[in-house]
């Protein structure tokens, strides 16, 4: 898939998605991917997919925030924060429930088509059928460590 490597060059990238309580930020080989309320439930989900490659690209940063935000997305239990002041005595609480187990609802391919689609936007051509392979939820821009096909990433 061709994509526009002209503003990849830059040294800084960042995103925000509020619905997925995610944050990405890119200074030049550093980036770093945050959702702020699963207590790292979607980085166990994600961490036996991705891996740990050597070195990522820019597009391949992309693509690990969009399958933290998709796997986000899909938490069935979510942690709840919360903050108490008691006025009588001054007492200030932070108190976290956290739930035994996540869960996760079932898949939906097309918020991950939908979320990469969002965070790919100022790379991606203006081709209908290759953004019909974004929208998909399907498109990958990581080729993974056991995969041995050199066409598999979708995104160069």
């Amino acid at each position: 898939m061709e994509v526009s490597l002209d503003k990849i060059q830059d040294t800084f990238d960042d995103r925000d998605h509020l619905i997925t309580q995610s944050i990405f930020m890119r200074f030049g080989d550093i980036g770093i991917c945050v959702i702020f309320d699963d207590c790292c439930h979607t980085l166990a989900m994600i961490k036996d997919i991705i891996g740990t490659p050597e070195k990522i690209g820019p597009l391949q940063c992309l693509q690990v925030l969009t399958d933290m935000q998709a796997a986000a997305i899909h938490l069935k239990n979510r942690p709840v924060f919360g903050t108490e002041f008691n006025t009588f005595n001054g007492e200030f609480t932070l108190r976290t429930d956290i739930p035994e187990r996540p869960g996760v609802m079932k898949f939906n391919p097309q918020i991950r088509g939908n979320l990469m689609e969002y965070n790919f936007a100022q790379h991606l051509p203006d081709d209908e059928t290759q953004l019909q392979k974004i929208r998909s939820g399907f498109a990958t821009a990581i080729k993974f460590r056991n995969d041995t096909d050199p066409s598999s990433s979708d995104i160069a």
